[in-house]
């Protein structure tokens, strides 16, 4: 729907006009509902001038599924904050994969994730080496999915670097990891001024 005006020049031409309602509607409505800059000085502590971070050591506990089903169990270092709107984790440590099975697969894994975003995006970078107890397998896996600050819901596509036959691994797997805090180093919470 939209509103035809007529425009009539100072030389005798006219032209017809259409202008959405809806272009309309947002011209009477912006300046009633809109803001502007205000005083730092004179507001009041709000969400978009928050930090606070907390670094903690963390227990690393995960489950991954696909073909084969592993369990995770390590120990991590865990960066976590939130910058005005915008939360952000970073995880890096060493833990151990075990396949759940009547023939163990073992992994020990080292690896950093980032997550956050207003979308809780999450990626990482890991590497694992499997074994049987009689062959090793060097795997790279990279990650992407959902998760920050104690939980991650991921995507990962291992990679053979060596015994590309190896079996018992899977190629593609979902992982879900949850840390749980063992201990908090350091805790900061403040209101950032302009």
């Amino acid at each position: 729907m939209s509103f035809t005006f007529i425009l009539i020049f100072t030389n005798g031409y006219s032209s017809k006009l259409k202008i959405p309602v809806f272009l309309i509607l947002s011209l009477i409505l912006i300046p009633l509902f809109g803001r502007s800059q205000t005083d730092t000085a004179k507001s009041t502590p709000t969400l978009q001038n928050q930090y606070y971070m907390k670094k903690s050591l963390v227990l690393i506990t995960g489950y991954q599924m696909h073909q084969n089903h592993y369990a995770e169990l390590g120990i991590g270092i865990m960066h976590d904050g939130v910058v005005g709107y915008h939360p952000s984790t970073t995880i890096y440590g060493i833990s151990n994969e075990i396949r759940i099975s009547k023939d163990p697969i073992w992994g020990l894994k080292a690896g950093i994730w980032l997550g956050g975003g207003v979308g809780a995006m999450n990626i990482g970078l890991n590497l694992i080496n499997y074994t049987n107890f009689k062959q090793n397998s060097l795997r790279f896996r990279p990650e992407i999915g959902l998760g920050f600050s104690f939980v991650r819901l991921v995507y990962g596509y291992n990679i053979a670097i060596t015994q590309k036959e190896f079996q018992g691994v899977n190629s593609h797997n979902f992982t879900l990891n949850i840390m749980l805090n063992l201990k908090t180093a350091i805790e900061e919470n403040k209101i950032l001024h302009n």
